[in-house]
């Protein structure tokens, strides 16, 4: 890669991060919108992988209606599926993923409860992650050089 390829990818790169950062700085500020990468494809067609879901966090819990789509915390796993039966009496929520045959193992309650998704961007966690990971891998043979060079000399 030549020089010139480096530095308009770099600041390519650096643009777009500065750019998600302020949506996602400014969305959970101000909306309490918090945004979250689709790693997995139990909720295709509706929520493909790599997605960029963005979840109100501020949702009221007693809100949510049977085929909401739901973010909750299953150990240290964020899930977004959707609500298939609320169980008012034990305030809780039987949910299943749109791509699986079955529901969920379990049930989600308040404390699990993360909010409401809102809004789902097809893919863009799939760009954040390879211009990260690009920028990321350049700047380390950046500095891997200088070093080379500078105990060379």
């Amino acid at each position: 890669m030549n020089d010139m390829k480096i530095v308009h990818f770099m600041l390519k790169t650096v643009k777009i991060i500065i750019v998600v950062i302020l949506v996602l700085f400014l969305s959970g500020i101000i909306l309490n919108i918090r945004p979250y990468i689709v790693l997995s494809g139990s909720m295709e067609d509706t929520i493909h992988t790599g997605s960029l879901c963005l979840i109100k966090t501020d949702y009221d819990f007693e809100k949510v209606k049977v085929n909401d789509i739901i973010a909750f915390q299953k150990s240290k796993t964020m899930i977004t599926h959707r609500v298939i039966r609320i169980d008012n009496e034990q305030q809780t929520f039987i949910t299943k993923g749109d791509a699986n045959s079955t529901l969920d193992n379990g049930f989600v309650d308040k404390n699990s409860f993360r909010g409401l998704n809102v809004f789902a961007v097809p893919y863009l966690g799939y760009v954040e992650r390879v211009h990260i990971k690009r920028a990321s891998k350049i700047i380390a043979n950046i500095i891997t050089e200088r070093k080379i060079e500078s105990s060379l000399s």
